[in-house]
């Protein structure tokens, strides 16, 4: 490489781990309780199976039969819901939800995946507990014990069900109601709340974010909870770092919720226009888990209708259920050309059922459609050498010019002539692979935050492609294979000498916390990079030899 494109690759790289390792994923100093708003509002991939199309009209909730009576409840106690997809517990004492597992998703010891994080005995705040501006009623709403209409439920698949939670003591009216929908990660929801019989403004929380994804936080790229918004025109992701206050972030939105990389819990207001509020939870003993609260508050003092889901961020899946989820899925700048690689991926991977083999095709497939660039860089990089000696000789003539001396300004003038004698344009080394960063981008935004790597083995000891490798062989590899292509075009300059070893070491150590998905990436492109440079190479010495024995 020349000495322009090895000093841009590497400025660029650099900054763009910097950036993403210590500005946006590092976990953020313990947040202070805001008292702007009392509560402390917001928390192996086998395919799931599809839920049932929903249309987007208002929620429309199954009622309780006429002669159903509330369960008295005495004392606070659990509920659980369980469904071939997800097992959920509630308990009375708020109407909360205090755990909820996926059960085609594990944690790091193969137990169901948890998705909302358990926090210390005594610690307040949970998904679906109700805020009010007056910590008076926040007071009531967090210490009530509902009554519900049912014990514990199972519910097959295409079958619904529901609970209904009501608490209805000294003037207040608290009331939830909701309804599961087997096989699904979908339920409907209705929120009441009055205060002797006039309608309360409430907003809903989901406090205090997701639960910590365990070994993945390590991971570069593998982001702690944050909020994020679908205003309409866009979506809006807000990092757990980046919330100092309590605030508005979305005005008349589509739906709202909480992520991290590969899973989600969004609310999708359904009856009236609502607004998405964020804030940080208080300190807590659980200091690895830094997240953001959710608010979504209607515009209007009304019963509150909300679709919410919790679940993967599958894009098909998604897709199925509607609401334009999809796009939660994090799919970075370049979206419409990682879309397209992703799509790409998905059709190798039904070919050769393996998630490593499947990016091992597609990098080889990225190489041939950029074959005739590569080549033109290659070429202007030969034509660099066999000219360097040439400049070299202008740029000793000037050395010992200062550089305000009027007689330096040749310099320039003699290069761009032995350049263009050469037929060089200085920038078509670069050039190339200018046009090839978005995709490169793409394909990192790709194999950072699709939930079909989480947990997918490749071969041996590579077991898990969205975590790094655990005995560091890919990356050393990578590395190893990168310092020979940048020797096979060694160079006389000193500063381009020290760059051909800096770069593998530094890409090394970089890689060394990357998913190993996209360090086998890198690893077979830069494979890949290497026989094509040794093609070019054999076919220019023939070409050498040709002429001359003409």
């Amino acid at each position: 490489m020349d000495k322009k494109l090895l000093i841009f690759l590497t400025v660029f790289f650099a900054f763009f781990f910097i950036y993403q390792k210590f500005v946006l994923e590092p976990a953020a100093k313990k947040s202070q309780p805001q008292p702007t708003s009392s509560a402390s509002a917001p928390n192996e991939p086998a395919q799931s199976a599809p839920a049932p199309q929903t249309t987007q009209s208002a929620v429309s909730l199954t009622p309780p039969p006429a002669e159903a009576t509330q369960i008295q409840a005495a004392n606070e106690r659990k509920i659980e819901v369980d469904t071939s997809l997800y097992h959920a517990v509630f308990t009375n004492k708020g109407a909360v939800l205090t755990s909820f597992r996926l059960k085609k998703y594990t944690d790091d010891f193969s137990q169901p995946l948890e998705m909302i994080p358990q926090l210390p005995p005594g610690a307040n705040g949970l998904p679906l507990g109700f805020d009010f501006e007056d910590k008076r009623i926040n007071g009531v709403a967090d210490s009530a014990i509902f009554d519900v209409n049912q014990d514990n439920l199972k519910i097959a698949d295409s079958q619904r069900d529901h609970l209904q939670f009501v608490y209805s003591k000294d003037g207040y009216t608290f009331k939830k109601e909701l309804e599961f929908i087997g096989g699904s990660y979908l339920m409907e929801c209705k929120f009441e709340a009055y205060s002797n019989n006039n309608a309360l403004p409430l907003r809903l929380s989901w406090t205090p974010g997701l639960e910590s994804l365990g070994g993945y936080k390590d991971t570069l790229q593998v982001k702690p909870s944050g909020a994020v918004v679908n205003l309409g025109d866009k979506v809006e992701r807000i990092a757990s770092k980046s919330v100092k206050e309590f605030k508005k972030v979305g005005a008349t939105v589509k739906w709202a919720g909480v992520e991290n990389n590969y899973f989600a819990g969004i609310f999708i207001p359904e009856n009236q226009p609502s607004d998405a509020f964020v804030n940080t939870p208080p300190a807590t003993e659980k200091s690895d888990v830094h997240n953001v609260n959710l608010l979504l508050q209607p515009q209007a003092s009304a019963p509150m209708q909300v679709r919410m889901f919790i679940g993967p961020k599958d894009y098909v899946l998604l897709q199925h259920i509607g609401y334009e989820l999809e796009d939660s899925v994090d799919f970075g700048r370049f979206a419409p050309i990682t879309k397209a690689l992703f799509f790409t991926l998905k059709v190798f991977y039904g070919w050769v059922h393996n998630w490593g083999w499947a990016i091992v095709i597609l990098t080889a497939v990225i190489k041939v459609v950029f074959t005739p660039l590569t080549q033109k860089s290659f070429s202007s990089m030969k034509k660099m050498q066999v000219m360097q000696p040439e400049m070299k000789k202008i740029q000793d003539k000037y050395s010992k010019m200062k550089d305000d001396d009027p007689r330096k300004s040749n310099m320039n003038m003699e290069i761009l002539a032995l350049q263009k004698r050469y037929g060089v344009n200085p920038l078509s080394g670069c050039l190339p692979m200018l046009v090839q960063m978005p995709v490169l981008y793409a394909f990192w935004a790709l194999l950072t935050n699709v939930i079909e790597l989480r947990k997918a083995p490749f071969m041996f000891w590579l077991q898990d492609l969205s975590r790094p490798d655990p005995y560091h062989v890919v990356p050393v590899a990578m590395g190893g294979i990168m310092l020979l292509q940048q020797r096979m075009t060694p160079s006389t300059d000193p500063m381009q000498k020290n760059m051909m070893y800096i770069m593998p070491v530094m890409f090394t150590f970089i890689s060394l916390k990357l998913q190993s998905g996209l360090v086998l990436y890198w690893l077979f492109s830069n494979l890949l990079a290497i026989l094509h440079q040794y093609y070019f190479q054999y076919t220019q010495k023939v070409a050498e030899a040709k002429v001359a024995n003409a």
